[in-house]
């Protein structure tokens, strides 16, 4: 008996339990064999042929056979769907979802999990329905959907938590905030998950888990510029018995002492890094610490074993297609003949830098195509199962008619109070209609800002004119400060609470400039109030506009930057907003007062019947924009 594609394998006898011995087989890595053995097990009546073809499809996946285990995975799905097996149903979705996702089609990988997940759901299968849920979420956070993967395991959180707590399940979940929250910026919510990830792995005695924690959380203290508490939890890390885990914790620890320009230590443990990653060959790994060591010696002028490094780290990267490490060698090469004197070598590095950036944004741009289809299949998938409900409910609909027709003695009062209640009961169903009208609605504003946003930045990248430049990234800044306002929407009220709101824009405008203004002291005097959000958006416009100027032309070249936004009630229907810095008399040259930023204050401003004036004095500048404009209930 022969099996296409597989040769080589050793004959079983048709005897004995053959499940236990295929899974033997698939667990000491013997593949073929174990081909074979669930082969001879397709003969055998007893046995469900949906779980001996997911068994096939397993071993054909670890042999890297994509097409092959695809195949049986769906040979397992209609023959679970023909005989009621629901169950295995719910397998065999989840394992076309892993061949899809390990081919890189994500969209299919994310609908074919769902489909496992409502599988699960209507045979109770809670735990693994968390299960679903977590992995739905990696999927979406790979591909930078950070609000359905936070959607996502909010669902998995609700389920590990019924399912006696499990903190294990919880840990993950936590850990995967923490790392969603920091690649969104909203580092205090990232610190928060990743240490009650870190309490829950304390309390088991997950030590792998607790030093992955570890070395998250100065991943976050490094993105804040907390150098010191960065370096704690590193070395906190570094007690891993995992070599490739140590190895990337000491690149770290190199990385957080080149970035406070101690270059000695920076050298020692890019230097133990290396030697790790040398040993377990770690390619990757290898490429980018030797670029990194590269450019730690052109910052310290020696030059023979900076291009040395660079061109060991560069041939790696180009064998390899490590693009993004690549590009950092070809820029660091560049910096080191600028500054050697080699100015035809440097100019030569520098255009292969230009081309090999342009061939990362045509991938990056790949990559938001990939997110339109996911997007899409999605809406395909929730399509089909508005349609399936949409059949039930007319399914419901004709039964009762059905028992209606039964019924026809009832008295007068009893046809009343049933038609009394199915009044309400379409009533309701409107509501939800609108609701769900309301929020699609958000939805499709909020994704529309977000591609423009996203198209602003791939267009900033793409120039070379920084006056050009610049006005592409004010416009982007602008988007952004209008997709905030629809983040910050107080469920369907339309309503944007202002202080929360105010702080997370300003904070984020600062995050955009370059780190010698992180340190800036930002103050706050915000009165807690609501808005509607088409008031709103034209004030966030004026907030965004004016804290921009002032980190463009007051804050820069200061010891000790500050900027204070307050925005206070003037009786029942007037509101001040004041922004000031210390930039004092000296901003008054760098202002063009006809500028379009400032032109679009005093628009919006009088679009909400107020005024605004720039007030310059020897120790700061407040801009006062008086608004009549009332807040929402």
């Amino acid at each position: 008996m022969s099996l296409p594609g597989v040769s080589g394998a050793t004959s079983y006898p048709l005897s004995g339990n053959l499940s236990a011995l295929g899974d033997s087989l698939l667990t000491e890595r013997d593949y073929v064999d174990a081909l074979m053995v669930y082969r001879l097990e397709l003969g055998n009546d007893d046995v469900p042929k949906a779980s001996v073809y997911i068994n096939m499809g397993k071993a054909f996946f670890y042999l890297q056979e994509q097409d092959s285990a695809l195949f049986y995975y769906k040979q397992a799905a209609e023959w679970a769907l023909s005989n009621n097996k629901d169950e295995l149903l719910g397998m065999a979705y989840f394992n076309q979802g892993s061949v899809y996702t390990t081919q890189g089609d994500y969209a299919e990988g994310i609908a074919y999990t769902r489909k496992a997940l409502q599988t699960f759901k209507q045979i109770g299968k809670e735990y693994v329905v968390a299960q679903a849920f977590f992995n739905l979420a990696l999927l979406y956070k790979k591909n930078a959907l950070f609000d359905e993967a936070i959607i996502n395991l909010d669902s998995a959180l609700q389920r590990f938590e019924k399912n006696d707590k499990d903190k294990i399940g919880l840990a993950k979940i936590f850990q995967l905030l923490g790392n969603i929250y920091r690649e969104q910026d909203e580092d205090s919510l990232s610190l928060e998950y990743h240490q009650r990830a870190l309490q829950l792995k304390e309390e088991i005695g997950d030590q792998r888990g607790l030093f992955a924690s570890y070395n998250d959380i100065g991943n976050t203290y490094l993105k804040l510029y907390d150098y010191q508490q960065a370096l704690n939890y590193y070395q906190r890390a570094l007690q891993a018995e995992d070599t490739f885990f140590v190895s990337t914790t000491l690149d770290n620890i190199g990385e957080t002492y080149f970035r406070i320009k101690d270059y000695s230590q920076a050298e020692q443990y890019w230097q133990q890094s290396l030697s790790l990653r040398e040993r377990i060959g770690d390619k990757h790994g290898v490429a980018a610490t030797l670029t990194e060591l590269g450019e730690l010696y052109v910052e310290t002028e020696n030059w023979q074993r900076a291009e040395e490094f660079l061109k060991q780290g560069g041939d790696l990267a180009r064998q390899n297609d490590y693009k993004e490490i690549w590009l950092s060698n070809y820029q660091s090469l560049s910096k080191l003949y600028e500054r050697t004197g080699r100015f035809r070598e440097a100019l030569n590095h520098s255009r292969m830098a230009s081309e090999l950036r342009e061939e990362i944004y045509n991938q990056t741009r790949e990559k938001i195509l990939q997110r339109m289809k996911i997007s899409l299949r999605l809406r395909d998938f929730e399509n089909q199962n508005q349609v399936l409900m949409e059949e039930a409910q007319l399914n419901r609909l004709q039964v009762e008619q059905e028992r209606s027709e039964k019924r026809w003695i009832w008295t007068t009062l009893a046809i009343i109070v049933i038609g009394a209640l199915w009044i309400i009961l379409l009533s309701l169903r409107n509501a939800r209609w609108q609701k769900a009208r309301s929020r699609e609605i958000q939805h499709r504003t909020k994704n529309f800002l977000q591609t423009l946003a996203n198209l602003y930045d791939f267009q900033s990248r793409g120039l070379n004119d920084p006056e050009a430049k610049a006005l592409v990234m004010e416009s982007e800044g602008r988007v952004n400060a209008m997709l905030l306002i629809h983040n910050s929407l107080s469920g369907l009220s339309n309503r944007v609470e202002m202080s929360a709101y105010l702080q997370r824009l300003v904070k984020a405008i600062k995050d955009s400039f370059a780190p010698a203004l992180q340190h800036t002291d930002l103050q706050f005097s915000i009165e807690e109030l609501y808005m509607d959000a088409d008031q709103a958006t034209p004030l966030a416009l004026i907030v965004n506009e004016l804290v921009t100027n002032s980190f463009k032309y007051g804050l820069p070249g200061l010891e000790l930057p500050a900027l204070k936004v307050a925005l206070t009630t003037q009786g029942k229907k007037e509101l001040l907003l004041e922004i000031t810095d210390n930039g004092g008399e000296g901003k008054r040259k760098a202002f063009r007062q006809d500028s379009y930023g400032l032109r679009m204050v005093h628009v919006f401003a009088r679009q909400l019947g107020g005024n605004f004036k720039l007030h310059f004095n020897a120790g700061e500048t407040r801009a006062e924009v008086r608004l009549k404009i009332g807040t929402a209930p």
